[in-house]
């Protein structure tokens, strides 16, 4: 009886519908395999979310709505998507929930107001993470060196 069970547990955790995203994943990689065989890298659901993060970030959208509509509570997530210049400027996307927007710019205020008016550079961005790693464990703002 163990082992019958043990084998239909092992076909329910295979199955393809156990995990959907995993399955359309594999699925999107055989069909585009199959249309471009001599490609060394194809589309994937990654690859798109990208660059709908990069048309979104070329729209005119604000970067909280633009978070609402890539699943994040926080602007600077947005950050790592796309690349404006490669965006589709033409495309059209749904509109996120103005509540809900609203919420992730409230979320943000303290962040957007703090580097107002600070360029983004790599040493900038290092010590702003330095900053809230340090200020999350409690430690003074004298042991982060300055900038």
């Amino acid at each position: 009886m163990f082992n019958s069970l043990k084998e239909c547990h092992e076909m329910l955790i295979t199955a393809p519908y156990v995990d959907p995203v995993r399955y359309v994943q594999r699925r999107l990689e055989t069909l585009t395999q199959r249309l471009w065989p001599k490609r060394k890298v194809h589309p994937s659901l990654y690859s798109w979310r990208h660059q709908m993060g990069a048309d979104l970030k070329a729209s005119d959208m604000p970067p909280e709505a633009i978070a609402v509509i890539m699943g994040h509570q926080s602007v600077s997530s947005v950050e790592v998507y796309g690349n404006p210049r490669s965006a589709q400027h033409a495309r059209y996307y749904l509109k996120p929930d103005r509540k809900t927007v609203q919420q992730v710019e409230k979320r943000n205020k303290h962040r957007l107001a703090k580097h107002k008016n600070e360029p983004i550079t790599l040493n900038n961005i290092s010590r702003w993470i330095k900053q809230n790693y340090h200020a999350a464990r409690g430690r003074p703002q004298s042991d982060i060196e300055p900038h």
